[in-house]
């Protein structure tokens, strides 16, 4: 069941916004409530929330099994991704992954050194490369908020993760008008290839949300799993609890 949640990882009537509007929004911080399918079938349930701090931004999601997942798996999956943003570039700090339950707890740790320009991950002796397009999975999608509003179309970022650090070639594709919980919404699809392996991320970002990714699919060539992550709500920072 430990894949179901690494499926987040790596892993939102037309109305578009100018960049002001989108600095407000990651100034005010939201949260925003998923659902996790894998292979048709609901997996897991999952809470994610921008927090602005005094020191940069914070993003947190909280992820618990639900249906047929319970049956075999009590397992939580906690992140945290610290980053900054100065003049619509997210600079990516630290990373973390820790998912505990009944099975095998798992913790990773992962450090963007600015200064040094190397990403260190936990898991691994040797350092990688940082780059200005080097983001962690969370952070990456705020940057991916950004960049569509700035009207970006081809992407080449390196995503570093708990399995490793991967690039992807991300090309933004046609609006497209999506039925979602919260309601019928014009979205930028974006589908973005992981160079390695060939695994395929589409991202549905919803004009009406400053481009928050409101559904996110990912489609395994090894494996053949084809996973959904979709949103059920939207919360305005005002009527956070």
């Amino acid at each position: 069941m430990r894949l179901y949640f690494a499926l987040l990882l790596i892993v939102y009537a037309s109305n578009t916004f100018s960049s002001d509007t989108q600095i407000k929004l990651l100034e005010t911080g939201y949260r925003a409530d998923f659902k996790l399918y894998a292979s048709g079938f609901l997996v897991a349930s999952s809470s994610r929330q921008l927090i602005k701090q005094p020191e940069g931004m914070e993003y947190r999601t909280y992820t618990t099994p639900e249906g047929i997942a319970k049956w075999y798996t009590s397992d939580t999956l906690v992140e945290l991704s610290q980053f900054k943003i100065n003049k619509n570039q997210v600079s990516a700090r630290t990373y973390r992954y820790h998912q505990s339950g009944d099975e095998q707890e798992k913790i990773v740790n992962i450090e963007f050194d600015q200064t040094q320009k190397k990403v260190r991950l936990s898991t691994e002796k040797k350092m990688h490369p940082l780059h200005p397009e080097s983001y962690d999975a969370l952070s990456f999608q705020i940057a991916l908020m950004q960049k569509l509003t700035q009207g970006e179309k081809s992407l080449v970022i390196d995503i570093a993760d708990q399995n490793g650090m991967f690039s992807y070639h991300a090309q933004v594709g046609e609006i497209e008008q999506i039925q979602t919980d919260i309601g019928m919404l014009n979205t930028q699809k974006v589908q973005m290839t992981n160079i390695t392996n060939g695994n395929l991320f589409t991202f549905w970002c919803a004009t009406k949300y400053n481009y928050l990714p409101v559904r996110i699919r990912l489609e395994r060539q090894e494996s053949g799993i084809d996973s959904i992550l979709e949103i059920t709500a939207f919360h305005h920072p005002m009527t956070l609890p």
